[in-house]
């Protein structure tokens, strides 16, 4: 048989009581002091949880936005990661970083269809303005179908007006499929901000361009209000087929084409003015050659023609080295004289061939 000691059986009757018990014959002071303490640890006790809750609030603001995603979402395997990347890579663009939440690579997906529809939106803005109603047109019926005769009207009713012939959509449903394609533009637009603020800003990750964006998103809504004006108070003029090529530029394809034209400019237009001098220099030698020739040649034609001035003759030499309009501007000095042909092989040769040739070579390298 084991016994206990005085210490344990001590222990075991103090196991179950309340830490914070008060002695029935402590005096007043004793009484405060406890008190005292007890609010204290209370305090401490209160204090270590606000600190606690500070540093999930914490952690959680580190995650962003992205944490509603990230919590209730697993996190994509490697295919699909690699399976984006490809994805982008055929678009022309790549990153570093990409999100591991499968929620990004939802709304990714949600952001790639809506693009899609955006193409297609623009393509149908810009066939659009091959059925609208021209605005020196009759306007103010916005929904009953007329012939382009019946509405543009120039001098009376007896009065053609030389249009494309092809049928005239009212104003009134162009305005409204307009609208659906804006629509359209602003849920591009949507998905794009969503995936860059929710999984791309906390990495500091430029995914979409912001400049671009601010420019598609000022056009967008400054074509709401075109439609508004024109649908309000019919206007002679109107800014959504300037909008129509913003939103054009905002195409990635077209944006680095753009930047590949800005990036050979200045090679561009070094080969240009090369080739302008030429057009200048062989013009100079035209009009000295054949401003005073009045002669009219065996064909009929005047010697001189298109080269009675400096003006012309640039003019000649622009279209001839441009073209293939230069048997034309050629043909009578050639009937005339067969000595001039030399002098416009040289020329052809330089601007034509040789200059024109670089131009192209350029554009096809960079």
């Amino acid at each position: 048989m084991m016994f206990k000691n005085e210490e344990e059986e001590e222990n075991e009757e103090n196991e179950g009581a309340d830490p914070w018990a008060l002695e029935e014959n402590a005096d007043e002071e004793a009484k405060e002091r406890w008190v005292l303490a007890k609010e204290l640890w209370e305090a401490r006790e209160q204090l270590d949880k606000i600190k606690s809750g500070q540093d999930m609030e914490g952690s959680e603001s580190d995650e962003g936005d992205d944490m509603e995603y990230e919590e209730k979402d697993t996190k994509m395997s490697k295919y699909e990661r690699a399976a984006w990347m490809l994805e982008d890579a055929i678009s022309g663009r790549g990153f570093e970083w990409y999100p591991e939440s499968m929620a990004a690579r939802k709304v990714y997906l949600s952001y790639r269809a809506r693009e899609v529809a955006y193409y297609k939106s623009i393509a149908v803005m810009f066939i659009l303005g091959y059925f609208e109603v021209p605005l020196w047109c009759d306007t103010a019926q916005s929904f009953a179908f007329q012939s382009g005769q019946e509405r543009c009207q120039v001098g009376g009713p007896e009065s053609i007006a030389y249009l494309s012939g092809l049928p005239q959509i009212p104003p009134g449903f162009t305005m409204l499929i307009e609208l659906i394609c804006l629509i359209t533009v602003y849920l591009k637009l949507r998905s794009e901000r969503k995936l860059q603020k929710k999984f791309f800003d906390k990495k500091k990750v430029a995914y979409i361009n912001g400049t671009f964006f601010a420019v598609c998103y000022i056009a967008m809504l400054t074509s709401v209000w075109d439609v508004w004006i024109f649908g309000t108070f019919r206007p002679s003029a109107r800014l959504a087929p300037y909008m129509r090529v913003v939103f054009m530029v905002c195409i990635p394809a077209v944006n680095r084409l753009l930047k590949a034209l800005v990036g050979i400019i200045n090679e561009w237009l070094s080969v240009v003015s090369f080739w302008m001098g030429t057009v200048g220099f062989f013009a100079w030698i035209g009009v000295t050659l054949l401003n005073d020739n009045e002669e009219i040649n065996s064909a009929g034609m005047k010697v001189n023609e298109g080269f009675d001035s400096f003006g012309s003759s640039v003019y000649t030499m622009f279209v001839a080295s441009s073209s293939d309009d230069f048997v034309d501007k050629f043909n009578p000095t050639f009937t005339q004289n067969r000595a001039y042909g030399l002098l416009w092989i040289v020329c052809l040769f330089l601007s034509n061939f040789l200059f024109l040739n670089l131009i192209l070579a350029m554009i096809f390298e960079k």
